[in-house]
């Protein structure tokens, strides 16, 4: 009994340890670093600004309790997915990035109205995620992120053909 028809699939390389694999280029941990720097401007200067300005109401105070972990997982979501590579958290944030533009081109006459630091936050987290979201569609990251479609085939054919252990 020396053939299992249950056994899993077997690898057809020789030697997994010598297989070569994708690195995260250094672009998109400074990009990632960067979104969690803008994030954590953002989620701690939404308190400091009612705070600041008239000091926050009951309402105002259960609405900020509720919504806060909302904006934290999401915010560690998009981070995360970046982190590992997909490039739909890339696109997700293009989009963000392309929604805080619109919003401060409306925005933006009404700035001198409020207090400075409501125009810091938003400036502040418009320049990291604008920064982030530029690195990220540099030549190493978008390679990354793409992981070879770009050229035709997947990931695991690459590493198999550049590695020569696939034979």
């Amino acid at each position: 009994m020396t053939h299992n028809p249950y056994a899993p699939p077997a690898s057809a390389v020789k030697n997994p340890a010598l297989v070569a694999t994708l690195h995260r280029p250094a672009v998109v941990t400074v990009a990632v670093c960067l979104l969690v720097i803008a994030f954590l401007v953002s989620g701690l200067g939404t308190p400091l600004r009612f705070v600041l300005a008239h000091g926050l109401t009951n309402g105002q105070l259960i609405i900020f309790v509720m919504s806060f972990p909302f904006g934290v997982a999401l915010a560690v979501w998009i981070a995360r997915a970046v982190w590992k590579g997909r490039n739909w958290a890339r696109v997700i944030l293009t989009l963000l990035l392309c929604l805080k533009l619109a919003a401060g081109y409306w925005v933006w006459p009404l700035m001198h109205r409020v207090m400075l630091v409501d125009n810091l936050i938003y400036l502040v987290t418009f320049v990291l995620l604008g920064i982030s979201v530029a690195l990220q569609y540099t030549s190493a990251a978008r390679a990354w992120f793409l992981g070879g479609r770009t050229l035709g085939y997947r990931r695991r054919d690459r590493l198999t053909a550049t590695s020569g252990l696939g034979e």
